[in-house]
């Protein structure tokens, strides 16, 4: 028996060295299955750009939108089985995290360029605010459609599902709470929706940690684009 022990014990231990190998694996796989399919996605919408007659403006958006939707697709084939099981949440708590991911939202909608009209120039917030802008010129229906459903559950996906999820496998929750938003905010690409998506990204990392539901900041992510975008 002691033997047999050994053994037993042995394997357990190397199951534990070789768990962060693991997530760490399967996180890597994920984003590249995700920047693989935003690739494909991209490639075919340009391709089809004079066929489909996209005016110059939209192109960036359509070009997204696409990206967004293969890029997504192509990230939750890296789930596995167990992954895709999600715990069932009371409406009234996904409500409350609702409420206050859109009260998050409208601060940070109304605060950050504001404190950022003080530290950055003049011609780099009317730059930030003039593409900025260019969200509103698609037709209504194409931007409910990318703001409500393909943003929140494509980048969901992959930095709260792949990121953030396999990352709090292998370190305190907070701390891939923390290191997912950064990457959430470097992926918007510049400083006043970086530092918006840090912080909501943080908030929608809370979330899924508290429900262990991907679904739910799914929902906090399409409530706050749709509120920012058609409301605030």
């Amino acid at each position: 028996m002691g033997y047999r022990d050994e053994i037993k014990r042995n394997i357990e231990r190397s199951r534990q060295k070789s768990a962060p190998y693991k997530y760490i694996s399967a996180m890597a796989k994920g984003i590249m299955y995700y920047l693989l399919g935003y690739f494909l996605g991209v490639l075919a919408m340009v391709v089809f750009f004079d066929f489909l007659k996209i005016p110059a403006d939209n192109e960036v958006f359509y070009c997204t939108m696409l990206g967004l939707l293969t890029g997504a697709t192509a990230c939750a084939f890296s789930f596995k089985k167990e992954e895709r099981k999600f715990n069932k949440v009371k409406i009234y708590v996904v409500l409350i995290f609702v409420l206050a991911s859109i009260a998050a939202a409208y601060v940070c909608n109304k605060a950050i360029p504001y404190v950022l009209s003080f530290v950055m120039s003049d011609e780099y917030m009317a730059s930030f605010l003039e593409n900025n802008n260019k969200m509103f010129l698609p037709p209504l229906a194409m931007r409910l459609l990318s703001y409500g459903i393909l943003a929140p559950v494509g980048e969901e996906i992959l930095f709260r599902g792949v990121i953030f999820g396999r990352l709090s496998k292998i370190m305190p929750w907070f701390v891939a709470a923390l290191l997912s938003a950064i990457l959430f905010a470097l992926y918007h690409g510049n400083l006043p929706q970086g530092i918006y998506a840090f912080i909501m990204g943080l908030i929608f990392a809370f979330a899924m940690k508290k429900t262990d539901n991907m679904y739910v900041p799914m929902i906090l992510h399409s409530a706050a684009n749709l509120f920012i975008t058609f409301i605030a």
